[in-house]
């Protein structure tokens, strides 16, 4: 932190700090052209504090240091900036990619978390219940639209009210209805008037999410971050790919996290770039094996010879719960540890006295669960739509150098990693290869994994992203 000489008392606020990688500079004043020279006190302060960034907030310079030493962004970045992150997730949805950058974002600028108003037109029980909560939660309770989190999110959470109807034509009264209640909703959360620049991050494609995009106030960068196949969607219609070819012509910078994506979207426009997924740092973190496995051993209530076959993330629909069925049977004295919300009906697997549903976990505490597991899964289905899905949970079992047993859902860009892991073209072949992952005595894969895992943290991730908005202008 670089005291410029003005009469406050920033002294007594970073002396009230305990971190070692902080540091004062008093200067007296001399003016603002010479308080805030970046040249010189950005060379200061990166030779006194490794990974600082100084970044102009008005009159004041703020020295800002990133957790893991400066991988987190390298770049400046002004903290007037506002994001809109309109999000294909609710926040409370398992650990993302949209959860992993907006945190950054937040840390360095105001983040509005639109949360999602829907694409498809399909209906369920679920879905029902989910809006009627919605309703009751913000008219009934008196309780405001957005909210903060306990968690290490600084943002605020928008939970819209519109007519839950999606991909309507241009023109449709619902869909102009939609856009006014969403844009005032937005509006009234947000202090956008200072904002010195927008930044719509829209992350799937509607009707509601190209008109805010198209229409926002100048300045305004538009991103699209597809990190789905949502054409490929059984329930997506024509309109759902038309919104979406709009919405990749409007944007300043399209990100995708797979190559079929990035094929898909190549002819549609120049500003295109591959973002795969990424992992935390703490997935890293050195961890009390032995003392860990016993606590989740005792969890799931297995053996203390038992070995532990695990699977982390939601059980939706793209899930394969018969190859779990068959993991249950073929190995019965191991254990089938699932963690992560049900979204499906999993009633097949309930009979097997060897499965262990574990339910919603904080993010933090999966590098414990995982530590412990044997071997992880990722059991998707083969279908259009998983060949464009790019799972979050790979790196995060490489992280901790655990065997990875999946099927070829994504064979283009999990290719590059087929040497870590154990790729099944069919489901024989799966049930197969757990087995020899569970066999498996292989130390050097061990390293090899964990590497394969830095090299794509979200630290860095977001180092390129920054670039990317800066190069955008």
């Amino acid at each position: 932190m670089v005291h410029d000489g003005s009469t406050d008392n920033t002294r007594e606020v970073v002396n009230s700090i305990d971190d070692d990688r902080l540091r004062y500079i008093y200067q007296e004043k001399r003016g603002l052209a010479a308080g805030s020279n970046p040249a010189g006190l950005l060379g200061l302060s990166v030779g006194l504090v490794p990974g600082a960034v100084v970044t102009d907030a008005g009159s004041a310079l703020v020295l800002q240091v990133a957790p893991d030493g400066g991988r987190a962004s390298d770049q400046l970045m002004d903290s007037r900036m506002t994001v809109i992150c309109l999000s294909n997730i609710p926040w409370d949805y398992p650990w993302q990619r949209t959860h992993a950058l907006m945190t950054r974002f937040a840390q360095q600028c105001q983040v509005l978390i639109v949360e999602p108003t829907g694409i498809y037109n399909s209906w369920s029980l679920r879905k029902l219940l989910a809006a009627a909560q919605r309703l009751a939660t913000v008219v009934l309770r008196h309780r405001p639209w957005t909210r903060y989190t306990a968690d290490v999110f600084q943002g605020r959470i928008l939970s819209p009210l519109i007519v839950p109807f999606h991909s309507l034509q241009i023109g449709h009264p619902v869909r102009q209805l939609n856009y006014r209640l969403l844009l005032w909703q937005i509006s009234r959360q947000m202090a956008l008037d200072s904002a010195a620049r927008t930044i719509i991050w829209v992350t799937y494609p509607s009707d509601n999410n190209l008109d805010l995009a198209r229409t926002w106030t100048e300045p305004r960068t538009v991103v699209y971050d597809c990190a789905a196949g949502y054409t490929q969607h059984p329930q997506a219609t024509a309109l759902v790919a038309q919104l979406e070819r709009e919405l990749v012509a409007i944007s300043d910078l399209v990100l995708v996290d797979t190559r079929a994506s990035l094929a898909n979207f190549c002819a549609m426009s120049p500003r295109m770039h591959y973002l795969p997924q990424g992992v935390e740092e703490f997935f890293f973190e050195a961890l009390p094996e032995d003392s860990i496995r016993a606590e989740v051993r005792r969890a799931v209530k297995a053996g203390p010879t038992a070995q532990l076959i695990g699977y982390v993330g939601s059980l939706h629909e793209w899930v394969d719960l018969s190859l779990l069925t068959r993991l249950a049977a073929a190995y019965p004295d191991a254990v089938l540890v699932l963690v992560g919300p049900i979204q499906t009906d999993v009633s097949q697997l309930r009979d097997y006295p060897n499965v262990r549903f574990l339910g919603s976990q904080p993010h933090r505490l999966l590098p414990r669960y995982i530590e412990a597991f044997d071997v992880g899964l990722i059991p998707y289905h083969i279908a259009p739509f998983t060949g464009h899905v790019f799972p979050t949970k790979l790196f995060e079992y490489l992280a901790r150098g655990k065997p990875v047993v999946m099927t070829n859902f994504n064979p283009v860009d999990l290719q590059e990693y087929a040497e870590l892991m154990y790729i099944a073209l069919d489901a024989d072949t799966f049930v197969a290869q757990v087995g020899e992952a569970l066999a498996e005595a292989k130390p050097r894969l061990v390293a090899q994994r964990r590497q394969a895992a830095q090299a794509n943290s979200w630290d860095r991730r977001f180092a390129a992203v920054v670039k990317l908005l800066a190069e955008s202008g």
